[in-house]
């Protein structure tokens, strides 16, 4: 198990971020990088009457929020790779978990009926907004 002094951990998590642009929530940047990276992806996925408005990057891929769903990658270590949709009226409750000091992950839980969907941040990054924006469109 590796330790890092806090002045290391800052640092490494200052370099997650440093690719990442912030943006308001006045609808998406297309110059935004995590949603280049994604965008032959996430266009592929859209429906003609879809609109994207944020794309947010997590420890492995990204998650999109649409005007009508959820969409994010599942990748699991065995290498299989699920794109999972979630339309909102199939939401049952989202919950953030923080970790503790050493961890470099905040998550976002998603529940549907079917399954629970761990969505995993890089710590730092503002998914308390993330999570506001959910709420508002499950409410």
């Amino acid at each position: 198990m590796a330790f890092f002094k806090k002045e290391d951990k800052q640092e490494y998590n200052k370099n997650l971020l440093k690719d990442e642009v912030e943006y308001e929530n006045e609808g998406l940047l297309f110059n935004d990088p995590v949603y280049e990276k994604y965008k032959s992806e996430i266009d592929f996925l859209i429906l003609e009457d879809e609109e994207v408005e944020e794309v947010h990057p997590l420890i492995i891929d990204y998650l999109c929020i649409t005007n009508k769903r959820l969409i994010f990658v599942d990748k699991e270590v065995s290498g299989k790779v699920e794109i999972v949709s979630v339309p909102y009226r199939n939401i049952c409750d989202i919950s953030i978990v923080r970790g503790h000091a050493l961890n470099i992950t905040n998550e976002l839980k998603v529940r549907t009926k079917g399954k629970d969907h761990e969505l995993k941040f890089i710590k730092g990054r503002d998914i308390t907004s993330i999570y506001n924006k959910i709420v508002s469109k499950i409410i």
